[in-house]
């Protein structure tokens, strides 16, 4: 939900378009994002990574046991050299070693978005609170019939710094989920 400031003077369709853009729907569109679901399903694969490493420990423990009895009389070969195990062997050794990273990289993805979110939820409630503030003035200035294009400039121009700012944020964001992505493709 967009929370615009309450104004009396300043009209937020006019000024949105003079500034190039909705600096507002930029901060709904980031806030819309759950860090906390992303740090919760990094846990799980934290947790998963875990419990295969204990599988695998347990699993190599039997392997040595079954090494240790085998008696290789007969030459018939052992379960243990068919080729589901081995294939087995191999997924249990790259999930005990991706599941913590996959974990890590939920992690660091909650991270910023999160930190993203705050410092655009603190730009636009200085937003707010600036244009608030230019709008009272505004009023001083219509009330005295003195012109007001400086004001209404000021209103442009911090409206358009702050969508800058909370563009390149998300830019910044998006740029580190693509590079987890891309990293999290083993």
């Amino acid at each position: 939900m967009t929370n615009y400031p309450p104004l009396a003077h300043i009209d937020i369709a006019a000024l949105v378009g003079a500034a190039g853009g909705n600096p507002w729907h930029v901060d709904t569109s980031l806030q819309c994002g759950d860090a906390g679901s992303i740090s919760e399903l990094s846990r799980a694969f934290i947790a998963a990574g875990a419990c295969t490493a204990q599988t695998y420990r347990e699993f190599e423990q039997a392997q040595i046991r079954f090494r240790a009895s085998w008696n290789h009389e007969n030459g018939a070969h052992p379960i243990n050299d068919s080729v589901e195990v081995q294939r087995a062997t191999t997924d249990l050794m790259v999930q005990r070693d991706h599941l913590p990273a996959i974990g890590a990289a939920l992690s660091g993805i909650a991270a910023d978005l999160a930190e993203t979110q705050r410092f655009s939820g603190s730009a636009i409630r200085t937003l707010n609170g600036q244009l608030e503030y230019v709008d009272a003035l505004l009023g001083q200035t219509l009330a005295h019939d003195h012109d007001t294009t400086d004001l209404e400039n000021d209103a442009v121009t911090i409206t358009s710094e702050t969508l800058s700012y909370i563009e390149s944020l998300r830019e910044y964001y998006s740029v580190n989920l693509s590079s987890a992505m891309t990293d999290l493709r083993f």
